[in-house]
């Protein structure tokens, strides 16, 4: 009978023997003073933890809830060394003993657009996804449509890549500690390397933004300075007022003579229908 004891690998909880436990500690204390001059120390050893979590996974049911020593030796032996100052060695290694790695078709769902069918694909035959998903779009166009059934199909029935063991089996790449820390090395000068980009972006937009600003404050002191000038000026009213007195003038006037020629237009109309008459009635006699 051994004792058990409760651990947390990165936030998920597990009971394992004794033993077991004081192997694994030993197994990460190693990892952890290997990656001592690490700045990303922390978060690769949380994907170390979170491998030998999915493993430990596999050996726990509804019926079982405590891994053995036995387990747990084996989980180590299937990690492997841990070496935290091999970086490019390690690449090198694990790109040698890739044929020798078992190698599924699965859903990639990381960077992925529909299912992470082309994904899985294109890490499959290790192959740009960029060429899986044009061939797909040209299926789908030559085959009206029918394809995208068999796009379908293939999500349902090929399983998604969850873990870090998934997702090496799904390039062929052995799984391993140094491989879970080579990748995690890669992922994580990656993220710095989009962090420079994103952070010298934002200085250019916040840069942009002080420029529009500036130039905003400036037209509208002109604006305001404009205003007050036109408002304080002695003949700014006087001008005004001249101006609306002549349009007022000016209507009035043109209102006037519209209305005497109106008159006058009326009044030789009725002199001519006067003579019209006149003749009309004189021939009528005749």
């Amino acid at each position: 009978m051994n004792k058990v004891i409760g651990i947390n690998l990165n936030g998920n909880a597990y009971q394992v023997e004794e033993p077991g436990f004081i192997a694994l500690s030993a197994y990460l204390a190693e990892a952890k003073e290997g990656l001592a001059d690490n700045p990303d120390q922390a978060e690769i050893i949380a994907d170390l933890e979170q491998a030998i979590a999915d493993k430990i996974s596999r050996y726990l049911s509804a019926h079982k809830s405590v891994v053995s020593e036995e387990e747990v030796q084996t989980i180590i032996r299937e990690m492997g060394p841990v070496s935290g100052d091999s970086t490019s060695d390690s690449s090198d290694s694990a790109h040698k003993q890739s044929a020798q790695g078992p190698k599924r078709l699965y859903r990639v769902e990381k960077g992925e657009y529909i299912g992470g069918v082309a994904n899985g694909v294109a890490t499959y035959f290790d192959i740009d996804v960029t060429i899986v998903r044009i061939v797909f779009v040209a299926l789908a166009v030559l085959t009206s449509g029918a394809f995208v059934g068999v796009y379908v199909i293939a999500w349902m029935i090929i399983p998604p890549a969850r873990t870090q063991e998934e997702q090496a089996a799904a390039g062929g790449t052995p799984f391993n500690a140094e491989e879970v820390i080579a990748r995690a090395k890669a992922e994580y000068a990656n993220l710095g390397a989009r962090g420079t980009v994103w952070r010298k972006q934002l200085k250019d937009w916040r840069k942009e933004m002080k420029h529009q600003s500036r130039q905003h404050k400036a037209w509208k002191r002109n604006e305001w300075r404009q205003q007050k000038r036109y408002r304080h000026s002695p003949m700014g009213g006087l001008w005004s007022i001249v101006i609306l007195s002549f349009l007022l003038w000016l209507g009035y006037h043109h209102v006037a003579v519209l209305h005497d020629f109106m008159d006058a237009a009326w009044a030789l109309w009725h002199r001519v229908a006067d003579q019209i008459a006149a003749f009309i009635v004189a021939h009528d006699n005749n």
